[in-house]
Formats: C-alpha cells, structure tokens, sequence
C-alpha cells in the first residue's frame, strides 16, 4: 500500500507544508532534502493513504549553526555523543536528537562526547568545546571532565558502561536559563587538548 507523505517546517515562524512525496511504498525508507538558514525548527511528516487515513509522529526540533572557520583554526564534531541516566542504567541514547545533562538528585545526566585529535599537533594556542544550550528554564554549574579511556562508542554506552572521570573538572561554568532557541556555551579546555596531544591520545 503506497502512502502520500508531507514535509511540514516551521519555516519564518509560520508551520506550513514544505514538500510532499507521492506513492512512497508502506514501510520503506524515504527522505527529504531542504536548504534551511542558520536557526531552530519545529518539523514533521505526516502520511496519508489511499482511504485519507492520516498518521504522523509527535512534532521534532532542529537546530541548524554554520560554524565557518578562520584562517589558522579547526572544527571538531564528536565523532560520538550521547548521554546516560542514572535513574535508568540500561538505557541507551546514543540515537537521541538531544542531549541531556542534570545534577539532580534523582534524575542525574551526563553527557559523553568523544573527538580524533590523531591529527594536531602541540602546542595548540586555544581549543574552547562549544555547546548550544536550547532549554528554556533552569540554571546551574555544568563540569567539564576528562574520561580516563575513550573505548565506548555512543550506540553501546550506558549509566552501567560509563568510563570512569577525573575526580576534578577541567573547568566548570555558570549556564543559566536560555530563553528560547540555541545559546552557545563556551568552555576553554586548551590544556586539556595540549596534554592529550602530548601523550598521544586520539
């Protein structure tokens, strides 16, 4: 049974349908492809059959940031990233479209990211780890820690699986509430970066 699918984005604050994909067989895999400027997203599909029987999922968020690069400087993306529960030790969230950190009890989350640095060599003048924080209440101090080894990978990593962490943050700063849409965090970890350059690290 072939099924008629729609692409709708929120595109200039207005949720309107953007494209639609026409006798997509049930069950197969399909995609869209749109250009979109630096901003934040609401956006879901929704598919109709040949009776009009409508199905969609519950609405998605993206955030989309160009990072262009200066003379002289490198972007880094995780080659891994995800985040573990303690009040679920099993779960695995390597595939979320977001990241979760708290410090409550009851509802602690940590963040795990992993980069290659096989390629640079030291001294490095700066590196600074750039979040984007899209949360729109709350505030409190977020650490950034050294993982003693770097052999999980984001699909596999649980509470239960963590590497172990330094005892001592490399820095720690004060986020607090964003509002709405992405506000970027920067934390400065240039001696982390040198030190691992210097060990071999990857």
């Amino acid at each position: 049974q072939a099924l008629d699918c729609s692409l709708y984005v929120n595109i200039g604050g207005v949720f309107s349908l953007q494209q639609t994909h026409y006798n997509v067989p049930n069950g197969a895999t399909d995609s869209f492809n749109l250009t979109l400027p630096n901003g934040n997203y609401i956006w879901n599909v929704q598919c109709t059959d040949q009776f009009n029987n409508a199905s969609g999922a519950a609405n998605n968020t993206l955030t989309i940031q160009t990072f262009v690069p200066v003379p002289g400087q490198k972007i880094f993306f995780p080659s891994d990233d995800t985040f573990v529960e303690k009040a679920n030790p099993a779960n695995k969230n390597g595939n979320s479209n977001t990241m979760q950190e708290s410090g409550q009890n009851g509802s602690i989350r940590r963040i795990f990211m992993k980069f290659d640095i096989s390629n640079i060599t030291a001294p490095i003048t700066s590196a600074f780890l750039t979040l984007c924080r899209d949360t729109s209440s709350g505030s409190h101090n977020v650490g950034i820690y050294h993982a003693i080894n770097d052999t999980w990978n984001e699909t596999a990593l649980n509470w239960t699986l963590q590497p172990t962490l330094d005892v001592a943050p490399i820095i720690t700063q004060f986020v607090t509430s964003s509002g709405t849409g992405c506000v970027q965090k920067r934390f400065d970890i240039t001696s982390l970066i040198n030190s691992e350059i210097g060990i071999g690290s990857t």
